[in-house]
């Protein structure tokens, strides 16, 4: 402070830090509108085409609006004066800021935790190993345990926390070496820094899909597309070490204020550049007509139809007598279900109007006519013929045993009494003879 206890004057920001503020701005907004069309899409496709939001479409959802935070953090810095230098930002302006960095340090780990069990709930989807899929899981345990000691100690950073803007060290208290926590350099070898286990973790997610991917039946035209689609995760990965390297300058910085333009722009880089890239595996079936044919199919699923009760009603209708359908019946056939159901996404009137009537109920079988009896006098030499009511009940007449080998073939008996058959001499007396057991073969009797 100047003599008499009056702050020194402002300098005059340069166009230059203008420049740079301005760059900030246009940079980080640009990348916001590439990762929220990309998440549009990404949603279009999973809501309208595929039908299937889960958990990784919420997660990356709740990515972005971190993303749309941290941008909203940084228009709120640039107006305080962010991206200049701390000669020509006002006294509460830079506490503004110092606070800003806070909500932005918070934001950040928030993003890039949703971010990264976004695409692990995406691995979940085409899981088919049991040791995949264990590997998941271990990584989102690992990742949330993570996010909770990177919120504990950004927000205990400080004890009191007021002491993180206390520019005029009015206030008693200490603060961690944020340098250690951030970035880990040569002196701080036992630990790797949250910048540095992000990258790990990166490398990590990106290769962990590799052998999955190759196992995979499909041509090696495919197999190249999907691996130059997950693979686009690289990028992110470039991001972030290029991050790293700003906060290294920024942690070691004598004017921060000025220093933290490229550590919060690499950072909105890297956020939407990881969810542009984790969405892309999702547009499939935007730009290909295969891909939408097959989801179609998927979600029209395997028959609902209950085929299990053709079986019961073919059954009941069997001991009923009855035909499913048929007039008379109480079932209703199948195929009537099938046509009158409000089920079915397609109009059959038009194919039941073509359709023939449906066939006349079976109609009992008629009762069997009364056996004729033949009964023969051999004294009168006369027969003749008495009807019997058939046996209820009872089992039809067994066939005449087979004729044994080198015997004539057996002849046709007439239905007209023997005393007139015709093409026999002797009368039948003489036709009896010539057949040894006939009539009774054929259903006479003789008496």
């Amino acid at each position: 402070m100047a003599d008499g206890g009056a702050p020194p004057p402002l300098t005059e920001p340069s166009s230059g830090e203008r420049a740079r503020q301005h760059e900030l701005i246009a940079v980080s907004a640009a990348f916001c509108a590439m990762s929220t069309i990309a998440l549009a899409a990404r949603m279009y496709s999973r809501h309208f085409i595929v039908c299937s939001v889960g958990v990784d479409d919420w997660f990356m959802i709740s990515g972005w609006l971190f993303a749309i935070g941290y941008l909203i953090m940084i228009a709120l810095g640039v107006t305080y004066g962010m991206g200049l230098h701390g000669t020509a930002i006002a006294f509460n302006n830079m506490i503004d800021i110092l606070k800003d960095t806070l909500a932005i340090e918070v934001i950040y780990y928030f993003a890039i935790y949703a971010i990264k069990m976004s695409i692990l709930f995406q691995y979940l989807r085409f899981a088919v190993t049991r040791k995949f899929r264990i590997l998941c899981v271990y990584t989102m345990a690992i990742l949330s345990i993570f996010i909770v000691i990177c919120f504990i100690v950004t927000m205990a950073q400080c004890i009191p926390l007021k002491e993180m803007w206390d520019l005029l060290e009015a206030v008693e208290g200490k603060c961690i070496n944020t340098t250690a926590f951030f970035y880990n350099p040569v002196s701080h070898r036992d630990f790797p820094g949250t910048s540095g286990f992000n990258i790990v973790t990166d490398i990590w997610i990106i290769g962990l899909p590799i052998r999955t991917l190759s196992s995979i039946q499909r041509p090696n035209r495919e197999k190249l597309a999907l691996f130059v689609v997950f693979g686009m995760g690289v990028f992110s990965c470039v991001a972030s070490i290029v991050r790293l390297h700003t906060i290294y300058q920024y942690t070691l910085s004598s004017d921060p204020f000025y220093d933290s333009v490229q550590v919060n722009l690499w950072s909105m880089i890297e956020i939407n550049i990881a969810i542009a890239c984790a969405s892309i595996p999702s547009l499939k079936p935007l730009v290909s007509k295969a891909a939408r044919v097959r989801t179609r199919q998927a979600r029209s699923g395997p028959s609902t139809y209950d085929y299990s009760k053709d079986a019961t009603d073919f059954s009941s209708s069997a001991e009923s007598g009855t035909v499913p359908g048929s007039p008379g019946s109480t079932q209703q056939s199948p195929w009537a279900t099938a046509v009158s159901s409000p089920t079915n996404v397609f109009s059959m009137d038009h194919v039941v109007a073509s359709m023939p009537p449906p066939p006349p109920p079976p109609q009992p079988s008629p009762s069997p006519p009364p056996h004729a009896i033949t009964r023969y006098d051999s004294a009168s030499d006369s027969t003749s013929t008495e009807r019997g009511l058939p046996i209820q009940g009872s089992a039809p007449p067994p066939p005449p045993p087979p004729p044994s080998i080198g015997a004539p073939p057996p002849q046709r008996f007439h239905r007209y009494p023997p005393d007139q058959a015709r093409g026999y001499q002797g009368g039948a007396g003489a036709f009896y003879q010539r057949h040894a057991g006939g009539p009774e073969n054929y259903g006479h009797q003789v008496v």
